[in-house]
C-alpha cells in the first residue's frame, strides 16, 4: 500500500519548512516565487492532498457542503445536486454528493459525518422527516441546514420544493378534459410531503371535474418493484384503467411493466404519463406523456437558499420558499399548415453559425409543411444595403435584422407589424427569456420580429490560470494587487499585461488578450463597451456631441494600449476570431459575445475544455447584442413566412439550433440540464442580459439625419486609424467628432 503524503513530506522534498508550505498553500504574501514553484512541484510529485477538515479547524472556516439525496439513478435527484453543485461552485464551495438509500441509519452517518467535518452546510431530501433530531444537532453546531422535497414534519428548516399539488392537479384536469376516466396515480411513500401533494393535487383535480372520474392513488416505496406490485395487483382485482402517472422514472419502470404483462387483463390502450426532468431529446409518444419539472433549477434555489442562509443565519433560518413549476402536459399544438410544392420562401440572413444551423435543420420544416425555403446569407455591410433599398429588399419575403436596424425599417413600412398574429400565438413568447422581445423586436406600441439571435456581451477567461497560486502570487509581486476577472478596462490592461509573455517572460500565455477589431462594426462594439462602462456617451441627453470629450480620449487611450497585448492579426479579425484565439489556449482572456462560443467546448478543435471562466465585461455596460426575423411589407405569402419564422424561434426548434450553433431566447435552452453542461456560460447570459445597452443613434432618433449604419461607419473608422497609430486617440474622436456635428446642424 502506497504512504500517504503529508506536509511535512512536502517541506523535506522542497527544502523549506512546513510553516512556508503552509504559507504557500495559503496563498500569503511572504513568500517568493521560486519557494512557491518548489512546493508546488513537490505537492504534484508526492500526490499530497490538504486535509479538508484539519485546515477548517486552523482557518475556522469551511467552504464544503454536504449534498445528501435519496438516489442518484433517479434522474430527478441527479439534476438536483448538479443545479446545486453550479450555483455553490460559483460562490466558491465544494458541492460533495452523498447516497442515503432511503436508509435512516445512513442517513444519520452521513449527518454525523457533516458534523466531524465542520461543513459549512448542508443540503438533504430527508428519508426521515418525521425525525429530524440528527440534522438539529448539526444546526445547534452552525452547520446550516436545507431540505428539499420532503418536509420535516413540524417544520423548523429552510425548505424548498417544486409545488407538486398544483402541479398534479393542472395536469389531472388536462387529462380529465382529454376524456380519461379511470386514473391511477403511484406514488411514493406518502410520508414524504411531494407524494402527499401530489396525490392531493390529483384527488382535487378529480373531484373538481364534476364527472363520473374515478381516481385512485397507489403507494409504492419509490422503487420498480413495489410500482409493480401494486399495479398488477390493482388490475388483476378487475379495476378499470385507461390511465396511469407515476412521480418518479423509477415508479415509471414498474408500471410499465406491469401493463406490458397484463395487456391481456386490460380493455383498451392504456397510456402512461410519467414526472420527469426536462429533456431536449426526449419524444413524446402514443403510450407516454411526461410532465416536466426541473430537478436543476429546484437544485440551485435551495443552494440560493443556503448561501443566504449562510450570509445572514439568524434572518434566514425556518424560512420557507416554494418553487412553482408550470405544467407544460397537455398544450396542443396549432394544426401544421400544408403548402403546395409551388410555394417558395425566400429568406435573407446575416452570415452567421445560427444561419448555418438553421440552412441544416431546414428540412425539417420543409417535410412538414411542404413548402420550398431558400436562404440567401450576407455580409452585414451587405446585408444593411439591401434592406435600405426598397426595391431590392422587395426581392425577399422575410429578412434578418440587426437591433439597431429595426426602428429604422418599422417606422418606415418596410416590415409587417405582427401584433395580431402574436395574439393568436402566444406560445411564441411565452418561455422567451424575459425582456428580449421588447429589447430586440419592438417599434413604438408594436411588434415587428421574432428573435432570431440571442447574444449577450461577456468575459470569458482561463480559469485554471486566475486559479493558479503561483500566478496569483507572481501578479502580486508585479502589479500589487489581487489576480481576478478585471473588473475596469484599465485593469483589464494590468492583467492582459501580465499574461502576455512578449512583456512577462513567465506567462503561461503568449498574449493576454485577443481583439476583433475589424471596422468598422468590431471596432465600434467593442469602443461602445468601453465607452459605457466609464460612464461617458457619444451623443449626451440633450443629443449633443461628446464623442471628443476627456473621458471618451480616455477610454480609446486605453483600447489602443490593449492592442499590445492582443494576438495577432487584430487590426481586421472578426468577432468569430477572437473565439478561435481563445480555443488555442494561447490567450489569457476575451471579451465577446457568446452566441459564437460553442466551439470552445468542442475537444476537437479547443484547448481549453473545462478551464474557462465567465464574468461580466469590465465596467458592466455591455454592448446589446441579438437579431430578428421578420417579413417584408410585400411579402405576398405572410401565412407562410409567418409559418416558417415561428418554427425557427420556436420552442420545438431552440436547442437543436443551438447544438448546431445557434443561440434562441428560449429560456428552456438556458434552463437545460444537458446544454448548461456543455454551454456553461448559457446561465451567465441570461443573468448579464438585463444589463445589457443598445445602440440607440438611428434615423428615429436623429430626424432622419443620421443612421445607425452610417454613424457606425464613422466613428469605428477613426477609433480604427487610432488602434493603428496612424492618428492619436484625441485626434481621432476630435474628426468623428466634427463629423458626427456636421451631419446632425451641430
Amino acid at each position: 500500500m502506497n504512504k500517504i503524503s503529508t506536509i511535512k513530506d512536502v517541506a523535506r522534498h522542497a527544502g523549506v519548512s512546513v510553516a512556508t508550505v503552509s504559507n504557500v498553500l495559503n496563498e500569503r504574501e511572504t513568500v517568493n516565487r521560486e519557494i512557491v514553484r518548489r512546493v508546488r512541484e513537490a505537492v504534484e510529485i508526492l500526490g499530497y492532498k490538504r486535509h479538508q477538515s484539519g485546515f477548517q479547524l486552523k482557518t475556522k472556516k469551511s467552504s464544503l457542503v454536504n449534498v445528501i439525496l435519496p438516489s442518484v439513478t433517479d434522474p430527478h435527484f441527479s439534476a438536483l445536486y448538479i443545479g446545486a453543485e453550479r450555483v455553490l461552485g460559483d460562490h466558491g464551495y465544494t458541492a460533495a454528493l452523498h447516497v442515503s438509500s432511503e436508509i435512516r441509519s445512513k442517513e444519520n452517518e452521513l449527518l454525523e459525518m457533516s458534523l466531524q467535518q465542520r461543513a459549512a452546510g448542508v443540503l438533504i431530501a430527508t428519508c426521515q422527516p418525521d425525525d429530524m433530531k440528527r440534522a438539529d444537532e448539526l444546526r445547534e453546531a452552525g452547520i446550516q441546514v436545507v431540505c428539499l422535497e420532503r418536509e420535516p414534519v413540524g417544520g423548523g428548516f429552510t425548505f424548498i420544493e417544486h409545488d407538486l399539488r398544483r402541479l398534479l392537479f393542472d395536469a389531472g384536469r388536462s387529462l380529465l378534459h382529454q376524456g380519461y376516466r379511470n386514473i391511477v396515480l403511484l406514488t411514493g411513500p406518502k410520508e414524504y410531503s411531494s407524494e402527499e401533494r401530489a396525490a392531493t393535487g390529483f384527488l382535487d383535480a378529480v373531484a373538481a371535474s364534476g364527472s363520473d372520474a374515478q381516481g385512485m392513488v397507489l403507494e409504492t416505496n419509490h422503487d420498480p418493484e413495489t410500482a409493480f406490485r401494486a399495479l398488477v395487483g390493482y388490475i388483476s382485482r378487475g379495476k378499470k384503467v385507461d390511465l396511469v402517472i407515476s412521480t418518479s422514472s423509477a415508479i415509471h419502470r414498474g408500471a410499465r411493466k406491469a401493463l406490458q404483462l397484463m395487456a391481456s387483463e386490460l380493455k383498451g390502450h392504456v397510456r402512461l404519463v410519467s414526472l420527469a426532468e426536462e429533456s431536449w431529446s426526449d419524444v413524446e409518444s402514443d403510450d407516454r406523456l411526461v410532465i416536466r419539472r426541473s430537478g436543476v433549477q429546484l437544485g440551485a434555489a435551495a443552494a440560493e437558499a443556503l448561501l443566504d442562509t449562510l450570509r445572514n443565519p439568524i434572518a434566514h433560518g425556518g424560512s420557507y420558499r416554494r418553487i412553482a413549476v408550470p405544467t407544460t402536459i397537455g398544450e396542443r399544438k396549432s394544426a401544421i399548415r400544408r403548402y403546395g410544392e409551388g410555394e417558395h420562401l425566400r429568406v435573407l440572413m446575416f452570415d452567421s453559425m445560427s444561419r448555418r444551423a438553421i440552412s441544416d435543420l431546414l428540412p425539417h420544416f420543409e417535410d412538414r409543411h411542404g413548402a420550398k425555403v431558400t436562404i440567401e446569407a450576407m455580409s452585414a455591410e451587405r446585408l444593411h444595403a439591401v434592406l435600405s433599398d426598397p426595391a431590392k429588399r422587395a426581392q425577399y419575403d422575410i429578412v434578418e435584422i440587426d437591433q439597431p436596424w429595426m426602428s429604422e425599417l418599422a417606422s418606415a413600412g418596410a416590415i409587417m407589424p405582427l401584433n395580431t398574429r402574436l395574439k393568436q400565438h402566444p406560445e411564441l413568447m411565452r418561455g422567451l427569456v424575459p425582456g428580449v422581445m421588447d429589447a430586440n423586436c419592438r417599434y413604438a406600441d408594436g411588434y415587428f420580429a421574432l428573435p432570431s439571435r440571442f447574444d449577450v456581451e461577456m468575459l470569458f477567461f482561463r480559469k485554471d490560470l486566475f486559479d493558479d497560486p503561483i500566478q496569483r502570487l507572481a501578479y502580486r509581486d508585479l502589479t500589487g494587487g489581487e489576480l481576478r476577472p478585471p473588473e475596469t478596462w484599465r485593469e483589464f490592461n494590468a492583467v492582459a499585461r501580465f499574461f502576455t509573455r512578449s512583456l512577462n517572460p513567465g506567462s503561461p500565455t503568449l498574449h493576454g488578450t485577443s481583439l476583433g477589431t475589424n471596422p468598422p462594426h468590431g471596432t465600434m462594439v467593442e469602443f461602445l463597451t468601453r465607452l459605457w462602462g466609464a460612464n461617458a456617451r457619444v451623443l449626451d441627453d440633450a443629443g449633443r456631441v461628446t464623442l471628443d470629450s476627456r473621458e471618451a480620449i480616455e477610454v480609446l487611450e486605453n483600447y489602443v494600449e490593449s492592442t499590445d497585448y492582443a494576438a495577432p492579426g487584430w487590426q481586421d479579425k472578426q468577432r468569430s476570431g477572437q473565439v478561435e484565439d481563445f480555443a488555442t489556449g494561447d490567450v489569457a482572456m476575451v471579451a465577446i459575445f457568446c452566441a459564437p462560443a460553442a466551439q470552445l467546448t468542442d475537444r476537437s478543435v479547443s484547448r481549453v475544455v473545462g478551464k474557462i471562466g465567465y464574468a461580466p465585461v469590465p465596467g458592466g455596460v455591455p454592448v446589446l447584442g441579438g437579431w430578428s426575423m421578420g417579413i417584408i411589407a410585400e411579402c405576398p405569402r405572410p401565412d407562410l413566412a409567418f409559418d416558417w419564422m415561428s418554427w425557427a424561434a420556436g420552442m420545438e426548434m431552440a436547442i437543436p439550433l443551438t447544438i448546431m450553433g445557434g443561440s434562441t431566447p428560449a429560456l428552456a435552452l438556458y434552463n437545460s440540464l444537458e446544454l448548461r453542461s456543455v454551454y456553461p456560460w448559457l446561465g451567465k447570459a441570461v443573468e448579464y442580459f438585463p444589463k445589457s445597452r443598445a445602440r440607440a443613434i438611428s434615423l428615429t432618433t436623429t430626424g432622419g439625419r443620421l443612421s445607425e449604419f452610417r454613424y457606425e461607419q464613422i466613428v469605428g473608422s477613426h477609433v480604427h486609424r487610432a488602434l493603428r497609430r496612424e492618428v492619436a486617440p484625441a485626434e481621432a474622436l476630435g474628426l468623428a467628432a466634427a463629423e458626427l456635428r456636421t451631419i446632425l446642424g451641430q
